[in-house]
């Protein structure tokens, strides 16, 4: 097993935001959370990356416990997040942004190569080095993010919420990214409110509701339940 979570729980102050949640995903899979706004899908990605602290459970990788990991540290290991809102620097250009991405990396060899795969996939960053990220449209800037992800050579890569604003075209390019990555051997943990978009790419699918897993199993089970076509896709 690449990544799993056993029985996490965290707590805001006085609130539990998730409740007794595990999940799991495996080599070279792309693997979707699902749930409308307030379900806790983002705090579950923050505890994954060491951005919140756990207020009981396990979190695993690669065999290797993490959860006491400070966030570099997990980096280092080989699971980085593009977090919602996208998290760029926005005053920097394209390819500052993206020797960012590389901060771990000491190899200047490898980084150059890394930038070089990355331009393969996006060829659109490679005539934009110099241009300033805020500049970007929406679309452009999310490219630009999940390419600074893959800078880091992730064996996982988490995305959180990766369609929000953008127009349906955009989305549609954002799913034919996530697909290209996860057939290069990235195992990709899609948080999405966007059911359709989720469980349309994922082989294996979580509902979250209220801080807890309602129901998984196959992605296109799930997508064709009467449960999810009511709660989530308005049919």
């Amino acid at each position: 097993m690449l990544f799993e979570i056993k029985n996490l729980k965290v707590q805001y102050g006085g609130a539990v935001i998730i409740k007794e949640m595990s999940m799991a995903v495996e080599e070279k899979q792309i693997v979707t959370l699902i749930g409308s706004n307030g379900a806790g899908k983002t705090t579950t990605l923050k505890a994954i990356s060491g951005l919140k602290d756990l207020t009981a459970g396990k979190i695993f990788f690669r065999g290797e416990r993490i959860d006491t990991l400070q966030p570099q540290e997990i980096v280092k290991r080989g699971l980085v997040q593009v977090p919602e809102g996208r998290g760029l620097f926005p005053y920097m250009t394209v390819m500052e942004n993206l020797r960012l991405g590389a901060f771990i990396k000491k190899d200047q060899k490898k980084t150059d190569d890394m930038l070089e795969w990355v331009f393969d996939r996006f060829p659109k960053l490679k005539m934009r080095v110099a241009q300033i990220a805020s500049t970007m449209s929406g679309g452009e800037q999310q490219m630009l993010a999940i390419a600074c992800a893959l800078m880091a050579e992730p064996k996982l890569l988490l995305l959180d919420e990766p369609s929000t604003g953008l127009s349906p075209l955009m989305v549609k390019e954002i799913g034919k990214v996530v697909r290209d990555i996860n057939e290069t051997g990235t195992a990709v943990l899609l948080v999405e409110q966007n059911a359709q978009l989720a469980l349309s790419l994922a082989q294996k699918g979580y509902v979250m509701e209220t801080g807890r897993i309602v129901q998984q199993g196959d992605a296109s089970a799930l997508l064709k339940s009467d449960y999810i076509k009511k709660a989530y896709l308005g049919k």
